[in-house]
């Protein structure tokens, strides 16, 4: 079988260089440079665990001082009996893979400080009692992105 030809312009290894001919030519050859980012840089996300209530996922990321936090599709709601405070800037969004929004069943959701942005991007969010509310209170900001309510209202407090 003859031997494979190299495209041209491609780099030959220097030790098939030296087995063809005796004196080794100069070849360029272009490295790619790669950045490393630490984990440190990165955003911390907590991804949801089935049978935990939504309070305790969302106090949780405050205090650990994550701003994202993912839910997984499950078959059953991710059901809270009390309302949700958020004091911190936060991202609660579907995890990744998941072609049906995660539903979130609860009372209501306040949103309160300075500052404050809550961001929930591609959920279902159900009204767990007939007056649940989303309720963001003055200084704070809240963002549905691609979000069903069913039975939820949103409540504006000066």
């Amino acid at each position: 079988m003859p031997p494979k030809k190299r495209p041209a312009g491609k780099a030959v290894p220097k030790a098939k260089q030296a087995k063809k001919s005796k004196e080794p030519e100069a070849v360029e050859t272009e490295e790619e440079e790669l950045q490393v980012v630490p984990a440190e840089a990165e955003k911390p996300v907590r991804t949801a665990v089935h049978g935990r209530p939504f309070a305790q996922l969302v106090s949780e990321a405050l205090k650990s001082d994550e701003r994202v936090v993912q839910l997984p599709r499950a078959a059953e709601a991710l059901i809270d009996t009390m309302k949700v405070p958020v004091t911190s800037s936060l991202l609660v969004e579907a995890g990744a893979g998941s072609l049906l929004p995660p539903v979130l069943r609860f009372p209501g959701l306040v949103v309160a400080g300075a500052g404050t942005k809550l961001t929930l991007r591609h959920l279902y969010i159900e009204a767990q009692v007939p007056a649940a509310e989303l309720e963001v209170r003055a200084g704070a900001s809240i963002e549905l992105v691609n979000c069903r309510l069913q039975g939820v209202g949103l409540k504006l407090c000066p």
